[in-house]
């Protein structure tokens, strides 16, 4: 018995002495930062359980939020975030022409996409517009177009970005970091081509200025043709409608060449010569062939216009506004089919959105025709403007089919803007002057295409059955 109780005492005795060992050698006290360094053979396992465990290693509490907030992975998800880069500029119009709305887009890739809102985009603010947008994309130019509430608009220009600068339309489809530098430079672009049997290895062209000739491709006797083509790509000042050509076989006395033979210029357009000295827009001949016409406009009224539109009832002769007045006087030496016996005109202010209605002269060789106002011409500079006559015009949907009216001549609605009036009883009636007018029913169900009527000096009722207008 005493024998085991020696043994047990020996044995707590020799616990005691053990863990007063431990507490001398524990890692997180005696180990110095090279002894650290190999902690597998130093660092005793004892040394690893929480107890010898500093606080500032494991507690939470300690923990910076980027280590334990769910989502948040620190740096690296720094390096996933897409770039956004920053773009100030401002367009600003300083021609007299009354552009309100510009049209702003970007490429990415082949994909235009604006930064104004859809056609006819951004209303101009006193000739101005400016930007501040964040983009994910880097972007060196921006295209625009410059329109009047989505009519007549610009062709479409480039400018080259940089930061917080101001961009000036300068007219002629041009843009400018100088202001002062107003654009005088017109544009043409025209393709000739020679699709007759006749040959011919040049072509001269010229245009009249006061009396003289202006050439447009060199001295005589012009420019080359190539696979009896020449593509008419020219800038010059002056405001144009017509040019003139000869086809010839080069400078050489005696060589074979054409009578001089007007062009009616027609942007982008291509010309044929088919032969006999006749001017087509096919190359069989078979479509139209132009002869020479020749007229004065002049605007003696107290009414301000600085554009004339010219078209006959095959088509339009200047494109819309048409061309510009000069001291309220245009004169045209033109090509149009052959056989016109009168052109209509509207003459219309591009700063004051105005224009007269629709209206036409008879024509004859050189004739100068004045407008004396209230929407009328006269050969007489002296006349005064007759009042007008007008005659009620009804019109009936007898197909029961639409709500509204949409009546218009010109630039002139007569039942007001879009959608029109609506009709009552199916019926709708107004005063009207003579003449061509266009009309569209709509409705909730849709709406007719334009369908256009002439009614004279009487009472008139105009029918539409479901497919035709009737005019009685």
């Amino acid at each position: 018995m005493k024998k085991r109780i020696f043994s047990l005492i020996a044995l707590l005795s020799a616990m005691f002495i053990t863990s007063c060992g431990e507490e001398a050698t524990a890692p997180a006290q005696q180990t110095t930062p090279a002894e650290q360094t190999t902690a597998t053979e130093q660092t005793s396992p004892e040394a690893t359980t929480p107890e010898q465990t500093t606080p500032e290693a494991t507690t939470p509490e300690q923990t910076t939020p980027e280590e334990t907030t769910p989502g948040n992975t620190g740096t690296s998800d720094t390096t996933q975030e897409e770039e956004e880069y920053t773009y100030k500029f401002t367009i600003e119009n300083v021609t007299d022409i009354a552009y309100d709305h510009a049209y702003v887009w970007y490429m990415d890739g082949d994909i235009g996409t604006p930064i104004t809102a859809d056609w006819p985009g951004d209303a101009l603010s006193e000739n101005a517009l400016s930007f501040d947008i964040t983009l994910d994309l880097e972007i060196t130019n921006f295209h625009l177009k410059l329109n009047i509430n989505g009519e007549n608009e610009t062709k479409e220009m480039s400018i080259e970005y940089t930061a917080d600068t101001t961009y000036y339309y300068v007219g002629k489809d041009t843009m400018s970091l100088d202001p002062t530098l107003v654009s005088t430079a017109n544009k043409y672009h025209m393709t000739l081509v020679n699709s007759s049997e006749e040959v011919y290895t040049h072509v001269y062209a010229y245009y009249m200025k006061d009396e003289n000739a202006v050439e447009l491709v060199g001295n005589w006797p012009g420019a080359p043709l190539t696979e009896n083509q020449y593509v008419f790509d020219f800038e010059i000042e002056d405001e144009i409608t017509s040019f003139t050509i000869i086809l010839n076989n080069g400078a050489v006395e005696g060589a074979a060449q054409t009578e001089n033979l007007t062009v009616n210029y027609k942007e982008d357009s291509t010309i044929y010569y088919i032969g006999n000295n006749v001017l087509s827009d096919t190359e069989s001949g078979s479509g139209t062939t132009y002869v020479d016409y020749s007229f004065t406009i002049t605007n003696v009224s107290d009414e301000v216009f600085d554009h004339i539109y010219v078209w006959t009832d095959a088509g339009a002769i200047t494109g819309w506004p048409g061309d510009a007045f000069k001291n309220n006087t245009h004169e045209f030496k033109i090509q149009a089919e052959p056989g016109v016996e009168k052109f209509n005109v509207i003459l219309n202010n591009q700063l004051t959105k105005t224009q007269t209605k629709d209206m036409f002269f008879a024509y004859t060789k050189d004739v100068v025709m004045y407008y004396i106002g209230q929407g009328q011409l006269s050969t007489d500079p002296n006349a005064k403007p007759q009042e007008a006559v007008k005659y009620k015009v009804t019109f009936v949907d007898a197909s029961e089919a639409f709500d509204n009216i949409y009546l218009w001549q010109g630039g002139v609605q007569f039942f007001g803007a879009w959608p029109g009036t609506a009709l009552v009883n199916h019926r709708a009636a107004i005063e009207l002057e003579p003449g061509k007018y266009n009309v569209i029913f709509n409705g909730a169900i849709g709406q007719t295409g334009d369908l256009e009527f002439t009614f004279g000096a009487a009472e008139t009722t105009v029918t539409f059955d479901g497919t035709n207008l009737h005019v009685n």
